[in-house]
């Protein structure tokens, strides 16, 4: 059996947080700068968008490795998690590796894409460019390079999120349960 990235054990594991921290899914998807409907249906989709579930991995304060069915909560280096930060697949590294070992076997992009369980040539291709990283693809073309998650990951400055005080890293951090509403960030 393929060992994948489990976005089920991914959607349950960022609930039971949730739920832990008392946040509704809008607050986390404020919170991560993705939409609360994409992370509320993760576990029923069949791919994610890479830089998404960095988000969300960080939140964790999991690595991407420790999703793979088989490996260990505990594998992988787990991702920063910073307020003024976005963390970014870096595509064209990926590219370089990719077609550094495609050589080195010598192998054409379409035998990769078999072996590697990446799905498309396309797919491969066009990181070339910096394309879009999915998951779980982008896990299986790891395993084939022997190459950790956070050696493709860049963190490059950004916005901080509209509700950067959701950022909490662990469930004690959460703030004492309030009855008053709470304020909204104005627009």
């Amino acid at each position: 059996m393929t060992q994948d990235f489990d976005l089920v054990a991914l959607q349950t594991a960022m609930d039971d947080r949730r739920q832990a921290l008392g946040l509704s899914w809008s607050d986390v998807g404020a919170a991560l700068g993705v939409s609360a409907g994409t992370l509320r249906s993760l576990g029923t989709r069949r791919r994610a968008e890479g830089d998404g579930v960095l988000r969300v991995m960080a939140w964790l304060g999991r690595s991407p490795e420790s999703f793979v069915t088989g490996r260990s909560p505990e594998s992988g280096q787990v991702l920063p998690l910073g307020r003024a930060r976005v963390l970014r697949f870096d595509g064209r590294a990926l590219y370089a590796a990719l077609d550094a070992a495609r050589a080195a076997r010598g192998l054409t992009w379409r035998e990769v894409a078999a072996v590697s369980g990446a799905g498309s040539v396309a797919g491969l291709t066009r990181l070339r460019a910096g394309g879009r990283v999915m998951f779980p693809e982008v896990m299986r073309v790891l395993a084939w390079l022997g190459a950790p998650t956070a050696r493709f990951v860049r963190v490059e400055a950004g916005e901080p999120p509209p509700n950067e005080s959701l950022q909490l890293t662990r469930a004690h951090d959460a703030p004492a349960a309030s009855t008053a509403p709470r304020a909204r960030p104005r627009s």
